[in-house]
Parts: structure tokens; sequence; C-alpha cells
């Protein structure tokens, strides 16, 4: 999908440092929608214990698994919901996963968690791509 990025003039508060939202066009597109990636690894098992930066280097890896299975990359992505565990650092997960994002920059929802189906989970990215090819 081509797209650019659209953002609101004047429309920030103290609640609000940035808003953004992505318009495209995407004729023929097919949409590809990923449930929720948790860092679990081929055999099931939680990777990463309670580092953050860890868990999200697994579910990104699963992520990019996810999207090539449905004839996708992340610069197919249109939106991306991240659910993370309250009290999680996430200045230390931010990092890795835009290193992983490559460049692509769709419009994120965060979401504060009591917790995770995956027990000790600590991170789960739901994604939606639209795909032109």
């Amino acid at each position: 999908m081509h797209g650019s990025d659209v953002t609101a003039p004047s429309r920030r508060t103290r609640a609000v440092s940035r808003l953004h939202a992505r318009r495209g066009r995407a004729a023929g597109a097919t949409t590809a929608y990923i449930g929720g990636q948790n860092a679990v690894d081929g055999d099931g098992t939680l990777v990463g214990g309670d580092d953050v930066a860890a868990q999200t280097q697994q579910v990104m890896t699963n992520l990019h698994v996810a999207l090539a299975a449905a004839g996708a990359s992340v610069q197919d992505l249109v939106m991306m919901t991240v659910l993370f565990v309250d009290g999680v650092d996430l200045a230390a997960a931010y990092p890795v996963a835009a290193a992983e994002l490559a460049g692509a920059a769709p419009p994120v929802v965060g979401v504060r968690v009591a917790g995770l189906a995956v027990p000790g989970a600590l991170v789960e990215v739901s994604a939606v791509a639209a795909v032109t090819s």
C-alpha cells in the first residue's frame, strides 16, 4: 500500500502529544489480519523471561513470520496494536521494535493491561497489513 502521513494541525493537548493518521490507496489490496503475537518460540516456550527487550525481539520475529505467511512484510502494515503489561519499561522495548519495523511507520495503538493470556508474557502485538501484489 502506498500512503502518506497525515497530521491533525493544532490539535495537540497535554494528553495527546502526537496525533498520527495514515492515508493510503490500496485498490485491489488484500488485507491480512495478524492475531496477537507473544514472545513464544516455535515450541511454544516463552522467550526472554522478565526482559521486555528480549520479549519484544521475539514478538517482532513472530510478526515477521506471520506477515511472510500472509505474503506481506512490515512495509505493508497499516495498523498495529500493542498490549503491554502494566509496569513494563517501554523505553527498553521501543528501540527493538523500531529497528524491526525498518522505517515502516504504521499507526500504533498501545494498551496497558494487567496481564496477557500467555503466563509471563509482557508484550503482545496484533497487526493489519494491506498487500497489493
